[in-house]
């Protein structure tokens, strides 16, 4: 009777954490302060798969006029940030400005929200990140090639195979200047053979974004999300313009 007890025990605290879909976490650098014209973060990693990840920022007042701004960003390989919401939270002089982001899937593995203060004030912030329906654990990959030279007009790639099926895949490429005045253009492409490659179709694109131009600066990096599984091949290209050398190195998080 005690080992049938202990059993029955057993599966329902199995049961009960398993069927846990939901989870709340403090981002990193919450109860920091803001001074003046000041740029301050708080950011979280996110290692498993959720249906939607919700983040929300609080900004309240502690002295002078409260003002500035605050935008979402993400990043794939942890370093590398694009913003991934086109509203900002626009800080007004009260007790407490908030603002809630909403993200379908988990296309990202690290998210972050930046606030940049103006004017003369002190306040603090704090972030919470909310995800809903847990799944597997997000699998990541660093793409063949991982650090191909693309030399003035030349062409450099990057490419992953699809082993799995997944809802979603995120891929994000970082364009790194070497020497020279880097231009040219990358392009997110797919293949089923492995050989004969396509650009990306808008339709599995997130926001139709398949294609991403350099300009000459230090460091860019483009982040690509495709939904479904509709190539088993993904192929980042990028191809240079004028004098120029730079690397390409891009990374992939896939969610179930």
């Amino acid at each position: 009777m005690k080992n049938l007890i202990l059993f029955l025990f057993v599966v329902l605290a199995s049961f009960g954490a398993s069927a846990q879909t939901q989870y709340t976490y403090s981002m990193t650098g919450s109860g920091d302060t803001l001074t003046d014209t000041g740029t301050d973060s708080v950011y979280y990693a996110l290692n498993s798969y959720y249906k939607t990840v919700t983040v929300q920022f609080e900004v309240t007042k502690i002295s002078g006029t409260v003002a500035g701004t605050a935008k979402l960003y993400a990043t794939v390989d942890g370093s590398n940030y694009t913003q991934i919401a086109t509203d900002t939270l626009a800080l007004a002089d009260v007790t407490t400005n908030s603002k809630i982001w909403v993200v379908s899937g988990s296309p990202y593995a690290k998210y972050k929200v930046e606030v940049v203060g103006v004017g003369t004030q002190t306040s603090s912030f704090v972030g919470t990140i909310y995800g809903s329906k847990s799944g597997a654990k997000n699998a990541t990959a660093t793409l063949s090639n991982p650090l191909d030279i693309v030399t003035n007009t030349g062409t450099g790639t990057n490419v992953y195979e699809i082993k799995s099926g997944y809802e979603s895949l995120t891929i994000q490429s970082v364009v790194k200047k070497t020497s020279g005045t880097v231009a040219g253009t990358v392009t997110l492409q797919g293949s089923n053979d492995g050989t004969n490659y396509v650009t990306v179709a808008a339709a599995y694109a997130l926001g139709s974004v398949v294609t991403f131009t350099a300009t000459d600066v230090s460091v860019q990096s483009v982040q690509f999300v495709v939904t479904g599984n509709p190539y088993k091949y993904i192929r980042v290209s990028y191809t240079g313009s004028g004098t120029m050398v730079a690397t390409l190195k891009s990374y992939l998080i896939a969610q179930k």
